[in-house]
């Protein structure tokens, strides 16, 4: 009598064991037909129709400024409008700052034909230093 009651309780956790299974991959399916449909809906909601017809900047016009040069002249931000331009702060005491320099130089030299401009700031430090350290 042990060993039957013993057989119907592994018959009987076998048997939920399966409905387990079954209701696993019976929801397993249903998420990813429920996924494949909420992704075509996605697709025929992002046709031409009801898209904006206005699209929204990535970008902003930075606010205008206007330094000095090491000469003296006075350059303003909006000078380069319609250019691409690289602000980059630096300081002479910032290895980072020294060692890109010369990339930067290299590659407006390639791309200063294409509107191209780097602005490179350096307000903190006096216009000598700067010079000397520009050589």
């Amino acid at each position: 009598m042990p060993r039957q009651a013993s057989d119907r309780a592994a018959h009987t956790q076998s048997k939920r064991a399966n409905a387990r299974l079954y209701v696993s991959a019976v929801l397993a399916v249903l998420l990813i037909l429920g996924g494949a449909w909420a992704l075509w809906r996605g697709v025929q909601g992002s046709s031409p129709d009801t898209r904006s017809a206005t699209p929204t900047p990535l970008v902003e016009a930075a606010p205008d400024f206007t330094l000095q040069t090491l000469d003296g002249q006075a350059v303003r931000l909006s000078d380069y409008r319609g250019h691409v331009v690289l602000l980059n702060t630096w300081a002479t005491w910032c290895p980072p700052c020294r060692a890109e320099m010369p990339d930067l130089e290299a590659y407006y030299q390639q791309h200063q034909e294409d509107g191209f401009v780097v602005l490179a700031v350096n307000s903190q430090e006096s216009p000598d230093t700067v010079a000397a350290f520009l050589g």
